[in-house]
């Protein structure tokens, strides 16, 4: 009798311990392959505008928006994605480009700090990223 009382207080006080973050591996799964961003703050992707990200399984992401291409390393904690290590080629972007850069990275003086950005999938198959200054990115697979 004790050992079946043991494993679940076990399991009880193991599920109590908090590591700070946890790893989301069900959106993790969820975000992998490749997506077009649509809409951006409630405003709409310009024709011939696309943007592109590719999640792959390894933590890396990846695209390219019409004037530049970009990757970077991304993690799934807690509902939310966060992005490191942003790199991009250099054109001049235009606004609807812009704005994706500017949604992604927080520029701090000479610094991007990437902010944590909650994830919501919806029945739709759309893609919700939701910025902490309350902007939304809507993203969709092609």
């Amino acid at each position: 009798m004790g050992k079946y009382i043991g494993l679940p207080l076990f399991f009880v006080i193991l599920m109590g311990c908090d590591t700070g973050t946890v790893p989301d591996f069900f959106n993790q799964s969820r975000i992998l392959g490749e997506w077009h961003v649509v809409e951006i703050n409630g405003t709409g992707a310009p024709e011939n505008q696309i943007i592109r990200i590719t999640f792959d399984k390894n933590g890396g992401f990846g695209g390219s928006t019409p004037t530049n291409s970009y990757g970077g390393n991304y993690s799934v904690e807690d509902g939310s994605l966060s992005v490191s290590g942003v790199f991009s080629t250099l054109a001049v972007e235009g606004p609807y480009g812009a704005s994706f850069f500017g949604f992604i990275l927080n520029i701090e003086g000479t610094s991007q700090v990437s902010p944590k950005l909650k994830i919501d999938f919806e029945s739709n198959g759309k893609l919700y990223l939701a910025h902490p200054d309350s902007k939304i990115m809507v993203l969709e697979r092609p």
